[in-house]
């Protein structure tokens, strides 16, 4: 037999001797298996019934109990958002939610100044930890930065900056609004220029040294002075003066109240009328009174037999379009 053929048969042999040793192998270990997890199955069922006895645990007869019902009328809905907002720590609210917080607490504290510390006791917003508010604080247009500020370092004290800051008392007040010799000044932007500003108001309207235009919206009332000339008293000389022109006096002509008979008693008195020689309007005879009517714009008239097809020329062609 040849020796090439000899070992190609010893390899294929050797193949098969391996592939039925394998075979045998499997079938040991998979007895085994079995054998194992028949004598694990009941203590498996203990672990089972010990786990199905914790899921039912605060359960009545094997019945859950009931939910808590839930808030249906608007106050325990409200109670249910509050619990839920109060619960949302400071810091992880949106940074212009953050930002609104403090304003709030510096314009409630207007004229004063807040250290950060007094920020965080009275906003619940740390100024020294937040870097990201920091940097909006202290270019916010309405509040005032103290010494020390720089980048990512807080200063010594923060405040609100009023749209007004030169009001700071009721006389500065009054002084503020009488400076503007009649122009108005919205109520809203003088609330904000110190704490003590709206009872200030109240007062000064009560004195009559402003006046106070009321609105449905709050924050859209105005504030005037209170002007004092019509309310001066006058002399009794200044009115007898008054009387002696508007009233009939012994040996002194009166006013006549009619315009035809004013305008004759001054040409007799050898004054110039003003209304009798006003130039007057001359009116063409038979000319229309009044202002002259705007004409309407003509329509243009629609001519079957002039219409022409002339922007359609596939009619007219031999070959009409597909669906005529």
């Amino acid at each position: 037999m040849n020796a090439n053929l000899q070992n190609i048969l010893a390899q294929y042999n050797s193949s098969e001797a391996r592939a039925s040793e394998k075979k045998v192998q499997d079938e040991k270990r998979r007895k085994r298996e079995e054998k194992e997890k028949k004598q694990a199955g009941p203590k498996g069922g203990d672990a089972g019934g010990k786990q199905l006895k914790s899921k039912l645990k605060g359960h009545v007869n094997g019945f859950a109990p009931a939910p808590k019902p839930k808030p249906s009328t608007t106050a325990g809905v409200l109670q249910a958002h509050q619990n839920s907002v109060s619960s949302v720590s400071p810091t992880s609210a949106p940074l212009a939610k953050r930002l609104k917080d403090v304003l709030d607490t510096l314009l409630q504290k207007v004229g004063e100044n807040l250290t950060p510390e007094e920020v965080l006791q009275l906003s619940g917003h740390n100024l020294r930890a937040d870097a990201e508010l920091l940097r909006e604080v202290q270019k916010h247009p309405r509040i005032k930065t103290g010494p020390g500020a720089s980048a990512g370092r807080a200063a010594e004290w923060y405040a609100y900056r009023p749209e007004i800051e030169g009001v700071h008392d009721k006389t500065s007040l009054v002084n503020y609004v009488r400076d503007l010799r009649g122009r108005p000044v919205m109520m809203e932007v003088l609330k904000k220029s110190y704490g003590r500003a709206s009872e200030d108001l109240q007062q000064l309207r009560d004195e009559g040294k402003v006046l106070i235009i009321g609105n449905p919206d709050p924050a859209k009332e105005v504030v005037f002075m209170c002007d004092m000339m019509g309310m001066q008293s006058v002399s009794d000389d200044v009115r007898g003066l008054w009387y002696e022109v508007t009233m009939d006096v012994q040996g002194r002509v009166p006013v006549p109240g009619d315009t035809t008979e004013l305008q004759n008693a001054v040409t007799r008195a050898g004054l110039r009328s003003a209304l009798a020689h006003q130039p007057m309007k001359r009116v063409m005879p038979g000319a229309k009174q009044g202002r002259a009517k705007a004409r309407k714009p003509r329509q243009q008239r629609f001519n079957p037999e002039k219409a022409t097809n002339a922007h359609m020329p596939q009619l007219f062609s031999s070959s009409q379009p597909k669906g005529y």
